[in-house]
């Protein structure tokens, strides 16, 4: 049985990936499960609409690293139960929380062979519980040797170039597995018709609001401040709305709205009402799909914007490959100006659109779910119980968990 195994309750393109795979392989009647968050979100819910057979993660701490003993055997017990039955389990995981959750949990159970592969969806996946740490390095490279190993038994792939970059020092292309994030095809693909002399031009983000994209997102902010003659839309959610907010009304920037949180069975309409897409990640995909010329946002320091004019990373499907957003900051050769790429779309707008559709082919869902299947089918890893390091969390950050987690847990028995 495929175990998909993803503890986030947000929704991001991991998750967005996760529930996709979970359609084809359900066409396909391929067996598998979820594991999910104990909260409520994303996953749970589209799991629950489809029927899936779903286990969710038994207590409110999400990581094995910041469990006690006592915690630890209890989730280790939970599952043993629950696959009493299975004799081989095949485990594929979303993030490096999730492959330290797979790999205690899974070699503890001795009746069961697992195997392991995993996705790299985020270039600094690696950096897991590096942050706040005086020991970041030593973290960092516990992770790299652990990611070394799934490539050796090319148990992983990555998203594209950047991400393989970012998350290895030493690579060649040529060794490693990329296989891009899917998107289902839309019954409704044609060129976006849009006349847009004499008129507003709308713009649209859509994405989660979060450290990494918030010099992307105040770019655009600032774009259409500087040009009254462009509306900015902003779909989404995150624990940067607030900076977000005062920023503009600090500037006084009125051509601006906040659309919140739109369910994905809902965003296809929404989103045929806009003419220029400004995303990063999958959601450049959701734009795309619809014949809706997108800018590449880039993934830049929450504060890049303080020191930098607008910046993003050109337009989908001329010279973007599968890269959706990641970034080298150091390596400035890749970044174009906001403004120069939106006035080539406004200008050349019904070409962009014909490029944007013709680009979008190459992350259609048949194709590139065999390629997943293939990878978590294929994969030979078995992780032995020991087998693995497992790097500690900061102190600060250990405490600060800990807190967080007793009081979702009061919360929850109350």
């Amino acid at each position: 049985m495929i175990v998909l195994f993803n503890l986030n309750s947000y929704l991001g393109g991991g998750e967005v990936l996760l529930v996709r795979l979970a359609e084809e392989f359900a066409k396909k009647d391929v067996e598998f499960c979820i594991v999910s968050s104990f909260d409520d979100g994303y996953i749970n819910d589209e799991a629950k609409k489809y029927g899936f057979y779903v286990i969710r993660w038994p207590i409110p701490n999400d990581s094995v690293l910041y469990m006690t003993k006592n915690e630890k055997r209890k989730v280790i017990d939970f599952f043993a139960k629950k696959f009493h039955n299975n004799a081989k389990l095949e485990i594929f995981t979303f993030c490096f929380r999730d492959i330290y959750n797979a790999y205690v949990v899974f070699s503890n159970l001795n009746s069961i062979r697992a195997t392991y592969s995993t996705g790299i969806f985020h270039p600094r996946d690696t950096h897991y519980l590096a942050s706040y740490s005086l020991r970041k390095k030593r973290i960092i490279g516990i992770n790299r040797k652990l990611l070394e190993i799934y490539v050796n038994y090319q148990s992983v792939s990555f998203m594209n170039e950047m991400n393989l970059q970012a998350s290895l020092k030493n690579f060649d292309n040529s060794s490693y597995k990329i296989i891009p994030l899917p998107i289902p095809e839309h019954n409704e693909q044609s060129k976006k018709k849009a006349i847009l002399s004499n008129r507003v031009i709308r713009i649209v983000w859509v994405g989660r609001f979060v450290d990494f994209k918030l010099s992307s997102i105040i770019m655009i902010i600032d774009f259409v401040r500087r040009n009254p003659g462009y509306h900015l839309t902003l779909i989404g959610y995150g624990p940067c709305e607030k900076r977000i907010r005062r920023y503009i009304r600090k500037n006084s920037v009125p051509n601006v709205d906040f659309a919140g949180k739109v369910h994905p069975d809902e965003l296809d309409k929404k989103l045929l009402n806009y003419d220029i897409g400004y995303c990063m990640g999958t959601s450049i995909l959701e734009t795309a799909k619809l014949g809706i010329p997108t800018v590449i946002a880039a993934m830049l320091p929450k504060n890049y914007y303080k020191k930098n004019q607008g910046v993003c990373l050109g337009i989908f499907g001329k010279d973007s490959g599968f890269n959706l957003g990641e970034l080298d900051i150091d390596d400035k050769s890749h970044l174009s100006s906001i403004d120069d790429c939106i006035k080539d779309i406004v200008e050349n707008y019904a070409e962009y659109s014909s490029l944007t559709l013709s680009h979008v082919h190459r992350f259609e869902m048949g194709e590139i779910t065999e390629e997943y299947l293939n990878l978590i089918k294929s994969s030979t890893l078995c992780l032995e119980k020991d087998s693995v390091v497992l790097p500690k969390p900061p102190i600060i950050k250990y405490v600060a968990k800990r807190i967080i987690y007793l009081v979702k847990g009061i919360k929850g028995g109350s």
